[in-house]
């Protein structure tokens, strides 16, 4: 399908099992992509990190401002592939993503030194965030 839309700009897909071959064809042949969405949140999956989404995203869809990975396997590295390849990503969203412990790595000074984030243990009074995103685990937006 993606194949016939070279202009998309804009790709959310939602509860599917998606290959990382998926993502490579996706990212060559719509080169416009500006956003891209991938909820594995209600998908029976594992829960075993595996970073060939992100790999395949950061290979494969250069020009992203905003990235959001929901309930992905994506651990540390692929977190830090992520943000190493898209030094003007506007967004990055990997709530319920379980295999990511940024938490006292260098990951954690390099998100918090980039991007106002979200979390759990954040304020949400003093945020701006509202209720209805309090139960998601992490949100960062540049």
């Amino acid at each position: 399908m993606v194949k016939k839309l070279p202009l998309l700009e804009e790709l959310h897909l939602y509860c599917v099992d998606i290959s990382k071959e998926a993502i490579e064809v996706a990212g060559r042949c719509c080169p416009q992509l500006k956003s891209f969405t991938l909820n594995n949140h209600d998908y029976e999956c594992p829960h075993i990190g595996c970073d060939e989404d992100a790999l395949a995203i950061a290979k494969f869809m250069p020009g992203l401002r905003h990235l959001q990975l929901l309930g992905n396997n994506i651990t540390n590295d692929g977190l830090r592939v992520i943000l190493e390849n898209y030094p003007h990503l506007e967004l990055l969203d990997i709530r319920h993503c379980s295999d990511v412990r940024y938490y006292g790595s260098d990951l954690a000074r390099s998100v918090s030194d980039s991007y106002d984030y979200y979390d759990d243990d954040y304020d949400n009074e003093s945020s701006g965030v509202s209720d209805i995103d309090s139960d998601y685990d992490t949100f960062y937006s540049y």
